[in-house]
Order: C-alpha cells, then sequence, then structure tokens
C-alpha cells in the first residue's frame, strides 16, 4: 500500500508528559518574567488616584483633615516602588529566583490593594464631608448609578476657571487609565477634552458636564471594574501567550485586559500549543526520515489564495526519485513518491511503470517509518489515505519549485544511477 498516504499523527500520552515536563521549567520561567513584568506594570498605571487627592488636598486646605487619605496614597505609592526594585533584571534570574520575586510581587499586590480599598473608603468619606462643608453632597456628582444628576451646589460657588479646572481633572484621569479601558472611551474623553477647553459660561459647563462628562464617568467605572474582575487570569493568560510566542519566535499580538481579551488570549494559547505538537512531530519525522538514510534534498513553502498553507520537504529515495512529504496548517501529514526534473511535465509510460515499481519497494520503509515514529511518542491519529502501488499515481516532481540542498539527479526510466540514494541503499543492507 505505498500509493499517496495521507495521516494525522498525535502523541502518546507518555511522550506529551515527557515534553511538557522538558518545557515545563523553561516556560514557567518564562512565563512569570512576563508576569513579573506585566503585574508591575498594572501597579503602577494603578496607583494614581488624580481626582481622589484634589479632593483631599482641598478638604483638608479647608477643614485641616483629609482622613489620611494622602498619606495612604503615599504609602501605596512607596509599595509600589519597592515592587519595582523586586523586578529589576528579573530576565537574567534563574527559574528558582523567579518565583521567589514572583511570591514577593504577590505580596505586595496584597498589601496595595488593601491601601486602595483603604483609600477609597477614606474618599467617599472625604467627598461626603467636602459636600457638608459646602452645605450638599459632592458623592453625587461622581455617583455611577446617576446617569444625569444634577450639577453639585459646590461647584456653583466656585468660579468657571475652577469648574473647568475640577472637570479637566475627572477627565484626565479618564485618559490616564488608557491601558484599563476601551480605545473608544479614551478618544471620547480626549474629544471631551477638546471641547472643554473651547466652553466659558457657567451655563454650558453644566450642561457639558451634565450630558456628556458624567455618562462618561459611568462608563469609565464599568470599564475599570470588568477589568479589575478579569485581571488576574488575563496576566496569567497573557505571560503564558507571551512565553508560548517566545518560543515560537512569533510576535504576540496586542490585546485588552477585559473579558474578552482574555477569551481571545485563551483561543491563541490553544492555537500555539497545538504548532508545538506538530513542530514536534515534523522534528520526528526529520529525525527517523535521516535515520532511515533519507537526505533532505529541498524544500518549498506554498501559501494558497484562500489562506491555506503547506510545507514541503524532498527526501531523496533512489534513482532520481525523492519522498515528497507535505505538512498542511490543520495537521495532515502527506507522503508521495515522484520523479525529479527541472520542469513540469507527465511520466511516460516505461517512466510511470518504473514509478510504480519504486512505490511497492517504499511500502516496507513506510512501515519502518510509523514503527519508529512510535518509538519516538508520534503515533497515527487517523488515516485518511492509503492507496495502493499504481501507474495513476506516478509523477514528475519539478525541483525547480523548491529550493534544493545539492544537485538534483533527475529521473528518466531504466537509469539506475545511485548517488544521492546512498544513504538510503546502506539502510536497505542493514
Amino acid at each position: 500500500m505505498s500509493g499517496p498516504k495521507s495521516s494525522r499523527y498525535t502523541l502518546t500520552a507518555a511522550q506529551r508528559r515527557v515534553i511538557e515536563e522538558q518545557r515545563r521549567i523553561e516556560q514557567e520561567r518564562k512565563e512569570n518574567c512576563i508576569w513579573v513584568k506585566n503585574a508591575l506594570g498594572q501597579l503602577q498605571k494603578n496607583s494614581t488616584f488624580g481626582r481622589e487627592q484634589a479632593v483631599a488636598k482641598e478638604l483638608a486646605a479647608k477643614t485641616g483633615n483629609d482622613r489620611g487619605l494622602q498619606r495612604l496614597i503615599q504609602e501605596m505609592q512607596e509599595t509600589v516602588k519597592s515592587a519595582a526594585v523586586l523586578a529589576q533584571n528579573v530576565e537574567s534570574k534563574d527559574a528558582a529566583h523567579v518565583k521567589v520575586i514572583c511570591t514577593q510581587i504577590k505580596q505586595r499586590q496584597a498589601e496595595i490593594a488593601l491601601l486602595q480599598q483603604k483609600i477609597r473608603q477614606a474618599a467617599q468619606d472625604n467627598d461626603a464631608a467636602l459636600g457638608r462643608y459646602f452645605g450638599a453632597s459632592i458623592a453625587d456628582a461622581f455617583s455611577a448609578e446617576n446617569d444625569v444628576p444634577d450639577a453639585p451646589t459646590e461647584k456653583m460657588d466656585k468660579s468657571t476657571d475652577d469648574v473647568k479646572a475640577e472637570i479637566n481633572d475627572e477627565l484626565a484621569e479618564v485618559m490616564a487609565a488608557q491601558s484599563r479601558i476601551s480605545r473608544s472611551l479614551f478618544e471620547r474623553a480626549a474629544h471631551a477634552k477638546v471641547a472643554l477647553d473651547e466652553l466659558q459660561d457657567e451655563e454650558h459647563l453644566k450642561n457639558f458636564e451634565a450630558i456628556t462628562v458624567l455618562p462618561l464617568f459611568t462608563d469609565y467605572r464599568k470599564e475599570v471594574h470588568e477589568y479589575e474582575a478579569v485581571s488576574d487570569a488575563y496576566l496569567q493568560a497573557r505571560a503564558s501567550y507571551e512565553a508560548l510566542c517566545q518560543s515560537a519566535a512569533v510576535e504576540p499580538k496586542e490585546t485588552r485586559c477585559c473579558q474578552a481579551g482574555l477569551e481571545m488570549l485563551q483561543k491563541e494559547i490553544e492555537r500555539l500549543q497545538e504548532d508545538d505538537e506538530r513542530a514536534y512531530i515534523s522534528q520526528s519525522i526529520d529525525e527517523v526520515m535521516a535515520e532511515m538514510g533519507y537526505d533532505v534534498i529541498g524544500q518549498r513553502q506554498v501559501h494558497k489564495k484562500n489562506g491555506r498553507h503547506f510545507t514541503n520537504e524532498l527526501y531523496a529515495y533512489e534513482d532520481g526519485t525523492a519522498v515528497n512529504v507535505t505538512y498542511a496548517d490543520d495537521g495532515k501529514i502527506t507522503m508521495e513518491l515522484g520523479g525529479l526534473d527541472t520542469d513540469d511535465r507527465l511520466p511516460d509510460a516505461a517512466e510511470a511503470k518504473q514509478l510504480c515499481e519504486s512505490m511497492e519497494s517504499f511500502c516496507d520503509d513506510f512501515s519502518e517509518i510509523e514503527k519508529r515514529l512510535e518509538a519516538k511518542g508520534v503515533v497515527l491519529k487517523s488515516r485518511l489515505a492509503l492507496l495502493p502501488p499504481s501507474e495513476d499515481y506516478a509523477q514528475i516532481i519539478n525541483v525547480s519549485d523548491y529550493q534544493t540542498t545539492v544537485p538534483i539527479d533527475t529521473f528518466k526510466a531504466n537509469n539506475r544511477r545511485s548517488g544521492i540514494g546512498q544513504g538510503k541503499e546502506r539502510y536497505l543492507k542493514e
């Protein structure tokens, strides 16, 4: 049965465990390095409380008491700085050291999360206190539950420039959270900031805040909440994804920390893991073919208009023939024997007969190839085609379409030269 053969191969459970264990330590080190880098970036980006700090400063100036908020923010920022020191040159550390750094960064994360909780509580108390100072609750102005709340009383007691400055701070807070919000929301904030500069009178500012700023700030709170809900899972998935991209020497895609971004990363991880398994199968076939005396003499990449991708490798067989191994992007592997020439043509009757004889002699080799692959943990998953030798399948392979590595013996009927096929003949004599 040595006509064209199409199969899908997979790994045995034991071999998959061996490969996973061999790569686990280095993969884990890479993932941890990336996690440290990403986690530090998130800590640094999430350590700004511009609006809350502005309210605290104003309250401290008017009442002498900001509920310790500015001290809490300073303590949080110092904790972030200590995390940055831990993360320095993490890529140069060994796996055990990187794991220790991860543990220390997680401790800093917990400390910062607790400080942020205290900061939010203090900010809420400050809002209420400042509202009482002005005779109205300033918290209503920033409530995410009110779509169009009334403009806060204390702002009406302030100058137009003061009100514009406060709205500008709110928009700046949204824009500072660029890594945690969607591009569309960031652009809305940027456009609102430009529009704010053109407003001059109090009435327009009131309408602008109610119609534009407060709905924008509501959406901002929602997106930040979603970001925080998936942040841990996203960071872990992103670290795994970037580590796989490093191993595959591909550029990682840009993603955003949200549910959709997490799902995209999970799909990409699955795809890269499948590619990794296929790479091992391809490497195993190369090794087995080399063990059996088959030399690689040519290779090519084929990209179809429909997006499909194929890799072809030519292995010298004997007397100007070769085994053409085709790797499809869906995991299918096809082996076909053909004669070699430097142009596109069909075999004549004599050539077709001789090629059919070569197909028959390749039959035992194919069985041996699969036996040796199994010893490497690569087993048949599904047989798509196993056709018998036939002159109908005789073909001439145009080596001009390939990147060849050695001078090629072209195929002619009754041409029994050895040349390239000598390595194969040595295997047959063993």
